[in-house]
């Protein structure tokens, strides 16, 4: 069996987000993104099949899936956000890579736009600012590009 994992980001209190693998040599790719929480006894979480890249201050945290741009639950109990469900499909975009969220909840990451691939900067709505602070995400917005 093959084993590795890898980690991305690290916040102010310890948190460290990345992704685990364990399978065999040759088999299908199989990553799973993970939460290693300190305050937890070191106990590793499983936030589901993807690769987390950051983790904020507030414990939100955003990677990669199948389903494109994620935010993960960071308990692991699947209740994961596809990013792609929050903006308005009409825009054009098809968000793939979350790689960043600051402790505002600016989130950037690169996605499709007009066939071609291009760096994305999401900001929430100021109506869902206390979301934030819960843990939700609310609507977000994409900036205009200059």
């Amino acid at each position: 069996a093959l084993t590795w994992s890898v980690a991305y980001s690290i916040n102010n209190k310890g948190n460290i987000v990345g992704c685990a693998y364990n399978g065999s040599v040759g088999g299908p790719r199989d990553d799973h993104a993970c939460l290693f929480d300190p305050t937890s006894g070191g106990a590793n979480i499983n936030l589901g099949q993807g690769n987390a890249y950051c983790i904020n201050d507030k414990g939100q945290i955003v990677g990669i899936s199948s389903v494109g741009a994620t935010l993960f639950d960071p308990t692991g109990h699947g209740s994961n956000i596809n990013l792609n469900t929050l903006i308005d499909p009409s825009l054009g975009w098809s968000l793939t890579y979350a790689y960043c969220i600051n402790n505002s909840g600016w989130i950037v990451g690169s996605g499709t736009y007009d066939g071609q691939q291009h760096g994305y900067l999401l900001t929430p709505e100021p109506a869902t600012l206390l979301l934030l602070g819960l843990g939700g995400l609310g609507l977000l917005r994409r900036k205009r590009r200059a």
